[in-house]
């Protein structure tokens, strides 16, 4: 039998622990499963009003939000870099035909934007529309 103790977040199986805690609750081999499958999908198993366990989506740290938001920024940024490069060679030559041109202005403008991104920000940050 599978049993879930509230107090330590723990879930316990009679056939492998000896000892169990007294706030022990039984749950069926499919919530056991469901929790397990959940955990490693990023959720966090936690104990409901009534000591069952449940899922709750994972709260991220201002860290994590953060460390999150500054490599988003580079990757978008790199992106940006690569797209304006040719594009700018091709205006540097004289050689860029008005799409060219065009594209090269859109995309040096959604640079600036993601430059004025504060990636440290832990609110949710509007990211600027990648051009088309």
């Amino acid at each position: 039998m599978k049993y879930y103790s509230a107090t330590n977040n723990a879930f316990y199986d009679s056939e492998i622990n000896t000892v169990l805690p007294e706030d022990k609750v039984e749950i069926a081999d499919e919530m056991w499963r469901a929790m397990l499958i959940g955990q490693s999908s990023g959720q966090v198993i936690a104990a409901d009003k009534d000591g069952m366990p449940s899922l709750t989506d994972r709260v991220l740290t201002d860290d994590e939000l953060t460390a999150q938001n500054v490599a988003k920024k580079t990757e978008l940024r790199a992106e940006a870099d690569r797209v304006i490069a040719p594009l700018q060679d091709a205006a540097d030559l004289d050689i860029a035909t008005e799409s060219e041109s065009e594209s090269l202005k859109l995309w040096k403008q959604y640079r600036v934007a993601l430059n004025r991104i504060d990636a440290n920000a832990t609110d949710k940050i509007d990211w600027p529309v990648v051009p088309a």
